[in-house]
Formats: C-alpha cells, structure tokens, sequence
C-alpha cells in the first residue's frame, strides 16, 4: 500500500475513534462531577500526572526503538526487527519494575501535594496505589504496540483500543451513577488498560509469525539505543514538563480543587488536540520512511507543507473552540465552572505553537538527531518550571500558563534551529524563510481570534447547544474563506487541497459513496 493510502487509512480511522472516545469523555467527566464531585476529579488529575513523571523513567526508549525499526521493517530483516523488539522487552520490564518501587517510596510525599481537600488521605493512597498498577502493567505488556506503530499500523491500535474504551465507558458510567465509587472507577481504568494491550499482544504475535525470541542481541544495538535514550531524554523530560507539571504545581500552591476547574477546560482543548494529534500520528511513520528513502530536498519540500497542512488544520480546529469553549463549559457542567477568558486563550496559544512546530519535532526524530535537541530540551524544561512557580504567585492560574507558553517558545525556536542546520543541512536563507511563514501563519491566526470574536459578540448573551453549533460551523467557514483568499496560489495549499480531496474520495469510496 502506498504512503498516501496507509496516511488516510490511519487518520481516518484514528480521527473517527478518537472523536468517539473524546464524546464518551465528556459524558463521563459531567456524570463524575455530579455524583462523584470536584475534589475527587482534581485528585485523579494530580494522581494520574505523578504517575506520567514517573513514567519518564522510560527514559524515550519506545521512541530510540522506533527510529531504530523503520529501515530494518522497510527491508523485512526479520532478524534485526527480532533483536530490536525483545530488547526494549526486557528495558520495559526493567522500567516497569523501577516505576513500581519508585511510585512505592512517594506515598509518604503525596500529603504535600494534594492539598487543600476534605477527602482522607487513606482514599487518596488507595486511588493511588490502583492507578500506579495500571501504569505498572502497562510496560510489562504494551512493547509490541511499539513494533505495530513503526509497521504503520496505528489504525489497528486505534480500533482495539476504541472498542475496549466503549465497554470500559459503559462501565464507568454504571459504576459511577449506582455505586458513585472512585475505586471502583479507577479499577476499570486498570481492567480497560490490561485488558487492550492483550489483545494487542495477541494480533500483533499472530501476525509477525517470523520473529524470532531465542535471539541474541548485539552489544553494538545495546550501546546504540543507550545512546539515543540519553539524548532523547531530555527532550522528553521537557515535553513531560509542558504537559504535567502545571496541575502539580496549581494541586501545591494553589489547591488541588483549581486542578479540578482548570481541568475541566483542559479536557475540552485536550480533546480537540488529541483529534489533531490522531490526524498526524499516522503521518509520523512517513516522515521517517521519507528520512530515511529521499533526498534532502524532497524531504524539505515534504517539511514544508507538512507545516503549512499542521498550520492549516490547526486554524480550524482551534478558532471554533476559542469562540464557543466558554459557552460550551456553562452547557456542559454549569456557569459555576466558569472561569476567567485569559485562561483558555493561553491554553490554546499553547496548543496552537505545540500544533505547528510538530512537524520540526517529528523531523528530528526520524532523523536521529536526539542529541541536538538535548539542550534546548532542558534550558525548556528550567524555564517553564521557574516561571510557572514565579507566575503562579504574581498572576495565580494565569502565570501557570503563561510560563508553559514561554518555554514552547523557547523549544521550538531550538527545534527550527536543529531541523535547518541538522537535518536538511540549509543555509540562514531557508532558515529566515522559515520564519518568516510561522509569523505569517501566527498572525492569520490573531487576526481570525480577534475577527470571529468580534463577529460573535451578537451571539454572547444567547446560549444553548445550538447556539454553539452555529458559531462552530461559522468559525469554520471564516476561517477556510479568510486560508483561501490568502494561500490559494502557495505550493503548500495546492498540495493540501489535493491532499484533502484524496482523502475525502477515500472515505467515498470506502462508505461505498
């Protein structure tokens, strides 16, 4: 099959998934307040983010691995790809057993963290002890989701993982709703978790038949991967830093409640990113088959409008949520969980600068260029810790945020550096260029904020789901009309309106249209 094929084949079934998941998310999420309540959804949050930084001890072996399985799986060497997967086998258990002893020694820490709530602390042990056991057997048994993702098989992982999350929701709401028990909630997140990654085990052992498990594995794969695990380290310490340690630092300083209310817009933005991310996950196996077969230039000019397509769907996905998101929190759950407007602007600000210098991010890693970006992934990460802290106490949940912002910045400017100079070996000119775009591309973005804003101040004392329905599909429209006008004779957009006609025809034609 060919790229273009397996990219709509993973995307769409990705994207259908995930918007399914994300619906069932938002059902269980207003259920778990009203039966369960706030306190106990601000606890799983810092809970569950404790356990993602215990997960760095992964130390970015899944992704050393990957970029090690594209060229041997391009050239069906099945000795190779046997001594790849039963080595990161045997690092998983070594992980899996480290987060077990290192999540044992925190317990006496977690009074310090969740603090400012009336729950007991025995409730919070226990929660904590179920969660840290899911995340425990996930290593133990989830290395061959790495081998099916490298084969461009994210589609397949997608379909498993979507049906197990449907019966595990029915579950939960059930569960919730009749016994409005936390315990047994979580204990269905264990079940859901162990329960997938079998059937992954089981599909993906049928079908590499050929791979053999008495192998012996080279000192020279031990010493290479070690390598690249160091160096991606840092850069995933960062990224684990963008994404989690905001919630700790707000359970520590603030309260673990303001996690509870702060999540509840993150859920929505978290949302609408993990779609975005679905769309381009599939992409990113590409990225390294184009790294690893084609030239520097038609690897650049794939860079490029794989930036402008990130920019492009970013755009439309991001100014729909900024103008309805706040309507759609008094729908959902109530005007009392309102917050103040900055709050989701700058969490979308940070979407949208995560969205578009993905594409520099995924260059890298296919690349192997772990230590360049090592750095920067650290200067990143002292960054956003320092002025997370410091915001947190002059501005409150605003200054969280703001400092979460700054050090994307601060990392993609890094990461542009890298992908120019590293991987495509470019002079200063292409460099600017570059820039030059992203500016261009940052202020379309401002301008249809502050445009549809405007637009819809009409609409600002009007509520319900229509309402918002309509300001989704106008934001839309505005937004493609305001792209077309601008882009319509770049290389990028011609590429991503065929792009986009490919897939659609492809949905055709598989729902027989």
């Amino acid at each position: 099959m060919n790229r273009k094929k397996v990219i709509m084949r993973n995307s769409i079934i990705g994207t259908v998934t995930q918007v399914f998941q994300m619906l069932m998310s938002f059902i269980i999420r207003k259920i778990f307040i009203r039966y369960i309540g706030i306190e106990y959804l601000g606890i799983n949050a810092v809970l569950t983010e404790i356990l993602e930084m215990l997960s760095l001890t992964e130390f970015g072996v899944q992704n050393a691995i990957i970029f090690r399985l594209y060229k041997p799986l391009l050239a069906n060497d099945i000795d190779v790809v046997s001594e790849i997967i039963f080595l990161l086998r045997k690092l998983y258990y070594i992980i899996g057993s480290v987060i077990l002893v290192t999540g044992f020694c925190l317990f006496p820490f977690l009074k310090y963290i969740i603090t400012n709530v009336e729950v007991s602390m025995s409730a919070v042990y226990i929660a904590y002890f179920i969660l840290l056991l899911s995340s425990v057997l996930t290593y133990y048994m989830g290395y061959w989701r790495t081998l099916l993702y490298a084969d461009q098989g994210q589609y397949i992982l997608s379909t498993i993982d979507a049906v197990v999350n449907f019966v595990a929701s029915i579950l939960r709401i059930g569960v919730i709703v009749y016994f409005k028990s936390f315990y047994l909630y979580i204990f269905i997140v264990l079940c859901k978790n162990t329960i997938s990654n079998l059937i992954v085990t089981r599909y993906t052992q049928k079908k590499y038949l050929g791979l053999k498990s008495d192998i012996v594995i080279s000192k020279e794969l031990k010493r290479n991967i070690l390598k690249d695990v160091k160096n991606i380290f840092a850069g995933k310490a960062a990224g684990y830093v963008y994404s989690s340690t905001d919630n700790l630092v707000i359970s520590t300083i603030i309260g673990t409640v303001d996690v509870g209310y702060i999540g509840n817009y993150k859920s929505i933005t978290t949302a609408a990113n993990t779609v975005m991310t679905n769309i381009f996950l599939s992409m990113q196996p590409m990225v390294g088959n184009y790294v690893a077969s084609e030239s520097n230039e038609k690897a650049y000019d794939f860079f490029e409008k794989y930036s402008f397509i990130r920019f492009f769907i970013a755009c439309m996905l991001l100014i729909p949520l900024i103008n309805t998101i706040e309507q759609f929190i008094v729908w959902w759950i109530g005007s009392e969980y309102v917050l103040n407007r900055s709050i989701p602007m700058l969490i979308i600000i940070d979407i949208y600068i995560s969205i578009v210098h993905g594409s520099t991010g995924e260059f890298i890693l296919a690349k192997g260029l772990f230590s360049y970006e090592r750095t920067m992934g650290i200067i990143g990460a002292i960054v956003n810790i320092f002025t997370s802290i410091i915001g947190t106490f002059i501005l409150g949940l605003e200054g969280v945020l703001l400092g979460t912002v700054i050090s994307q910045i601060i990392m993609w400017a890094g990461r542009s550096i890298i992908v120019h100079k590293y991987c495509f070996a470019y002079n200063n000119k292409y460099f600017f260029r570059y820039w030059i775009k992203e500016i261009q591309f940052f202020i379309i973005f401002m301008v249809e904020c502050v445009f549809t804003n405007k637009l819809f101040f009409l609409f600002n004392g009007m509520g319900g789901i229509s309402v918002i329905i309509n300001k989704i599909i106008l934001s839309f429209i505005l937004c493609f009309i305001i792209h077309f006008i601008v882009w319509r004779k770049t290389k990028e957009y011609i590429y991503f309106k065929e792009w986009s006609f490919s897939l659609i025809k492809s949905v055709m034609r598989k729902f027989g249209i």
